[in-house]
């Protein structure tokens, strides 16, 4: 069985008296904006949470693959030499994949 997912701890995101506040690990804060209502404040810092939490998440997730693929190159026998520039390339076209993402993004198994 795969290991479970989970989302990292940090960073966290707390309603102060109005203030909506994200806490990072190191102890940290940013205001990140006020809202009177109570109720609204804490479903705003939730989604907040959430998304921030998503961004390590991924931020780690693709860092350890990213490690993982060049690793990978050259166990298949790709001159060190070469590595970066195919790294760069293959960065390349997912960066064009990512840009897309707001209207139609195709997964990678479809060609144009």
């Amino acid at each position: 069985m795969g290991k479970e997912k989970t989302l990292p701890a940090y960073p966290k995101v707390t309603v102060r008296d109005q203030a909506i506040v994200i806490l990072y690990e190191d102890g940290s804060e940013d205001v990140w904006g006020y809202e009177a209502n109570d109720e609204i404040a804490e479903a705003v810092a939730k989604d907040i949470e959430l998304g921030l939490k998503c961004i390590e998440y991924t931020f780690y997730e693709v860092g350890t693959r990213f490690n993982q693929v060049m690793d990978d190159m050259i166990e298949f026998g790709l001159n060190p030499d070469y590595v970066q520039d195919i790294i760069y390339e293959g960065y390349s076209r997912i960066g064009k994949c990512l840009r897309s993402l707001g209207s139609s993004i195709k997964p990678v198994s479809q060609k144009n």
